[in-house]
C-alpha cells in the first residue's frame, strides 16, 4: 500500500539547503501497524506528512496505492488525500467554524456522500469515540483531549485506506488512548487498512505489527514487535 524509495526532503536551497530526510526506504503493507518513532527532529513528521500528501518530496519515489507522488502537481495533492489518507493530526486541526459532527462530515460530504448518510456515519464515529453528548460543540467547547477525539472520528470517516496518525494519544486519558489504538489496529487487521502510527508513548507500541525507528532523517531500525 505504501512504497517508499531513497526518499529525500529537503528544505531551501543551495548553500542554505537543509536536508531532513536521507534516501529512507519503507515499505508498508495493507492490514499492518506500523509504529515509526524516534527522538524530536527525527524526521517522522516530516516522512508522515509526504505520506499524507501534505509535504511534496524533493526525491526519489513515493507510492500510495500504487499512485506515484513525485512529480504530481502540488494542485493534485488534496484530491489524492481526500481519496486514499485519513490524517489524525497532532494539534487537531478542526474547523473552528464548525459542529464535532459537521467536522466529521465534511470529507465525506466532499467525497459525494449523501448529508443523510453522512449525518449517520459521523454520528456513530463519534459515539465511538465517547463523544455522543458534544456532537453539536464546537472546537472551542471542548477539550484538547475531546478535540483530538474528533479528529480521530474524522480521520475514521469513510474508512480510508491508509490512517496515518501523528501523536495520535498524546492528548488523552491511558483508557481513551487504549480504545482508539484498539480501533485502529481492528481497521488494519480486519479491514486490511494500512495504518502508520508517530509516536513517543510507549504505552502503545503493543499495538505495532513493527516498529521502524527514524534518526537524522534516516531509517536505522526496522523490526517486527514481539506481540506481532
Amino acid at each position: 500500500m505504501i512504497e517508499v524509495r531513497k526518499l529525500r526532503k529537503a528544505y531551501g536551497g543551495g548553500a542554505l539547503a537543509q536536508t531532513v530526510l536521507h534516501d529512507v526506504d519503507l515499505s508498508v503493507r495493507s492490514g499492518e501497524v506500523l509504529m515509526l518513532v524516534g527522538p524530536s527532529g527525527s524526521g517522522k513528521t516530516t516522512l508522515l506528512s509526504i505520506l499524507g500528501c501534505v509535504l511534496t518530496p524533493s526525491g526519489g519515489s513515493v507510492q500510495l496505492a500504487g499512485h506515484e507522488l513525485m512529480g504530481v502537481p502540488e494542485a493534485s495533492l488534496p484530491m489524492m488525500r481526500l481519496r486514499y489518507i485519513g490524517f489524525i493530526f497532532q494539534s487537531h486541526n478542526l474547523l473552528p467554524s464548525l459542529s464535532a459532527l459537521d467536522n466529521v462530515r465534511l470529507p465525506l460530504l466532499l467525497r459525494g456522500w449523501s448529508s443523510g448518510r453522512a449525518t449517520a456515519e459521523s454520528t456513530e464515529l463519534l459515539e465511538s469515540v465517547g463523544l455522543r453528548d458534544k456532537l453539536v460543540c464546537l472546537p472551542s467547547q471542548l477539550s484538547g483531549g475531546q478535540a483530538q477525539r474528533v479528529a480521530i472520528a474524522r480521520a475514521l470517516a469513510g474508512r480510508p485506506p491508509i490512517i496515518l496518525a501523528d501523536e495520535p494519544t498524546a492528548a488523552l486519558d491511558a483508557h481513551t488512548g487504549q480504545g482508539v489504538m484498539e480501533t485502529l489496529t481492528r481497521l488494519a487487521h480486519e479491514g486490511g487498512h494500512t495504518v502508520v502510527v508517530v509516536t513517543h508513548d510507549n504505552r502503545i507500541f503493543k499495538f505495532g505489527d513493527r516498529i521502524v525507528r527514524i534518526e537524522d532523517g534516516r531509517i536505522t531500525e526496522d523490526t517486527a514487535h514481539a506481540n506481532a
